[in-house]
């Protein structure tokens, strides 16, 4: 019974191993993910995507960024979305905070076909439609401009009625 206990457990061992060899396999090959296509996208600003950051359609994950790569001074965002998934001409990638980390995402609107001669974007393309995202710097830039109109107006609303009790008085006095 030595013998054959030992027996069982070598090939238990071998059909471990092989049934390693065979997971791994297809996880180095991208077949648990299933066939996906590449596409690429230009975005001015990429700082928060990362390879291996989500694409979204729906809030579903359809694909994700494989890498990010500098050309012409813009990021080259390439991306793979799952087979499944057509995208038309007028496809759009749109660059979405994902938490208040500085963590990013891209949300993928696969467009709509405009008319029965119209093709799907190939494999390979670019999505030429892109939205990035307001940065944390251009928000308080816009609220600093705010702050300042709202000081201005305030300070020539100050002059207008003379800044005393008595002048607003008498200016409310006249106007009766």
């Amino acid at each position: 019974t030595g013998f054959a206990m030992d027996y069982v457990d070598q090939r238990l061992v071998v059909l471990g191993l092989v049934a390693f060899f065979v997971f791994w396999v297809v996880i180095s090959s991208g077949g648990v993910k299933g066939q996906r296509h590449a596409y690429f996208a230009i975005f001015k600003d990429a700082s928060g995507l990362a390879p291996m950051s989500q694409v979204r359609v729906a809030g579903i994950p359809v694909g994700d960024i494989t890498r990010i790569e500098l050309v012409d001074g813009k990021a080259r965002v390439h991306v793979e979305i799952r087979r499944d998934v057509t995208l038309w001409p007028n496809a759009r990638l749109d660059k979405r905070s994902e938490s208040i980390l500085g963590d990013y995402l891209l949300d993928l609107y696969p467009g709509v076909t405009t008319g029965p001669t119209e093709v799907p974007l190939l494999p390979g393309s670019q999505i030429v439609n892109v939205k990035e995202s307001v940065a944390l710097e251009q928000l308080f830039e816009s609220l600093n401009q705010i702050t300042a109109d709202i000081q201005a107006v305030t300070r020539s609303m100050r002059q207008a009625f003379g800044g005393d009790e008595q002048s607003l008085q008498k200016i409310v006095a006249d106007l009766e």
